[in-house]
Order: C-alpha cells, then sequence, then structure tokens
C-alpha cells in the first residue's frame, strides 16, 4: 500500500477522534492507543501479534494498551478457538 493512502487513512481516523473528542469531552489517549485504534478501525479484528509486528510495539506494551482500551469497551479480546497463546482483539461498536 502507498504511504499517501497510509496517511489519507490515518488523517480520517484523527479527524474522526477530534469530532469525537469535541463531542463527549474524551481525554486524549497516549500514541500506542491511537495506534492500535487506527489498525483496528480499518481491519475490524487483528492478532495481537500481528498488532505487535505491524506497530512496531513489545507484546507487554501491546497488552497494556489492549487492557486500557478494553477498560473503556473500545475493543474486546478473545482466545484463539485451537491456539489458546492467540488472542484475536476487535473494535466494539462503542
Amino acid at each position: 500500500m502507498d504511504l499517501k493512502i497510509k496517511t489519507e487513512e490515518f488523517m480520517l481516523v484523527v479527524n474522526e477522534y477530534n469530532k469525537i473528542k469535541e463531542n463527549s469531552r474524551m481525554v486524549m489517549p497516549d500514541k500506542g492507543c491511537m495506534a492500535v485504534m487506527s489498525k483496528l478501525y480499518f481491519n475490524k479484528e487483528m492478532y495481537s501479534c500481528q498488532l505487535a509486528k505491524e506497530l512496531n510495539l513489545s507484546r507487554a506494551r501491546l497488552s497494556l494498551i489492549v487492557k486500557n482500551l478494553k477498560n473503556k469497551k473500545y475493543v474486546s479480546s478473545h482466545y484463539h478457538l485451537t491456539d489458546k497463546r492467540k488472542i484475536l482483539i476487535r473494535i466494539t461498536e462503542e
């Protein structure tokens, strides 16, 4: 995928976030949360190992970000049916 297209997609997410923030007075999340949410916005769901690799995050850092997002009900996580080491992270309607 072209860098220009990825930049445009990311800016769409940032603009959408800014609209939501203005309407709900949300606290600005850290950059890791924004990166994870932008990936999930376009992919709807991804395995945690994919997210960590694509965003260049450690598994521990991603785990903290996902835990934070789960507490806010922005994402949900589900174990793979046959391989319990794989965790599927999905964006929620929230």
